[in-house]
């Protein structure tokens, strides 16, 4: 039953159920495959998960949303037509988004009964086709000395056998039912994405490259899986890269502004404020809150000898170490004016423990 499979403790790892704030996230990684490995794992992922996942979401008053995170090359045919109608009926009660790294073959017939597909900048998505291997083993038998023989009651019941090769009537049944199959995953595509059918077919069953894909009206979206889950999340706008750029050396500008233009610092305190505004990351409020502590300074002319002492003072109050007398403060002259740089620095960094 799905209580007892949902209860299963040994289970869990491998059959994720998370509701986060009404998002509940499927994962779809690996070979997709029946019900060989229990649930979902790096490697593979089984329809039967899928259905027993799809079903609890719809019959859970938590989940208002649903991802589906898919990273998977496809897998088998059967249980996929039932898998992706179980996706259908979740998606019809709430809403189904897909963040795909890969979602080729199997695993696109299942992405694309979504409302959107988001796909990483490396993903791809395509593979619309199906095939299908024989092996036969019927010369390696021979040349071992050993001959099979096939008693079976129907006339096709042996058909595709490894213990023969294939006959040329078992080769168009097979090649029959691998078009079905084809011709059923077009049809699926193309009503979900409304993406003609003939259109689907010229691409004769090519992987995209996640740009191609977009542009072809595979995806709707190309970005990072951080920016994707958001989408997938239905946030309207997340800032590019930058846009956050920008937006930091804005408030960057604004900050050192702020510090040297403030009251503490327009009262005598102009060179400590624009040492501490641009050697550090202090904040405006700690930032007048040192100065406030810092004597104002004297005239231009002792300039040099002010940012010295009042640095000296605020060290020896916080730290009780005051700096060593030979850092030229009595200097002129652009040395004098890098010395006093260089000053400012070490003190900051002493007075406060960040580094200039």
């Amino acid at each position: 039953s799905d209580e007892d499979y949902w209860a299963d403790p040994a289970a869990g790892p491998y059959r994720p159920y998370q509701v986060d704030a009404g998002r509940l996230v499927i994962p779809i990684t690996g070979v997709l495959l029946s019900r060989e490995v229990g649930g979902a794992t790096d490697g593979a992922t089984d329809y039967d998960y899928i259905l027993r996942a799809t079903r609890r979401a719809v019959a859970d008053d938590a989940v208002r949303e649903v991802v589906l995170y898919i990273n998977s090359p496809g897998g088998l045919v059967r249980g996929l037509a039932e898998a992706s109608q179980s996706l259908k009926e979740l998606a019809a009660r709430k809403p189904v988004s897909v963040v795909a790294e890969e979602a080729t073959s199997a695993a696109y017939w299942l992405a694309s009964g979504a409302k959107d597909i988001v796909m990483t900048p490396s993903g791809r998505a395509g593979s619309i086709g199906v095939m299908a291997v024989h092996f036969s083993v019927q010369r390696a038998l021979e040349a071992a000395g050993i001959k099979p023989t096939l008693l079976y009651a129907g006339e096709r019941k042996a058909d595709g056998s490894p213990l023969r090769d294939l006959s040329e009537e078992e080769r168009k049944r097979l090649q029959a039912d691998i078009d079905r199959h084809y011709e059923a995953f077009v049809a699926e595509v193309a009503a979900n994405r409304g993406i003609p059918k003939e259109t689907i077919r010229s691409w004769e069953s090519a992987h995209f490259p996640a740009g191609e894909a977009q542009l072809l009206g595979l995806v709707d979206k190309v970005e990072s899986v951080y920016r994707a889950f958001a989408t997938a999340k239905g946030e309207k706008h997340m800032p590019t890269e930058n846009e956050i750029a920008a937006k930091v050396r804005a408030e960057e500008r604004e900050r050192i502004k702020a510090i040297v233009e403030s009251e503490e610092a327009r009262a005598g305190r102009l060179e400590a404020a624009l040492a501490i505004a641009l050697t550090s990351d202090m904040g405006v409020e700690a930032a007048r809150q040192v100065l406030a502590k810092l004597p104002a300074s004297g005239t231009a002319g002792d300039k040099q000898e002010a940012v010295r002492n009042q640095f000296e003072e605020f060290m020896a109050r916080m730290h009780g170490e005051p700096l060593p007398a030979d850092v030229g403060a009595e200097e002129e002259g652009p040395e004098a004016s890098g010395k006093g740089a260089d000053f400012i620095k070490k003190a900051f960094a002493a007075a406060t423990g960040r580094a200039a």
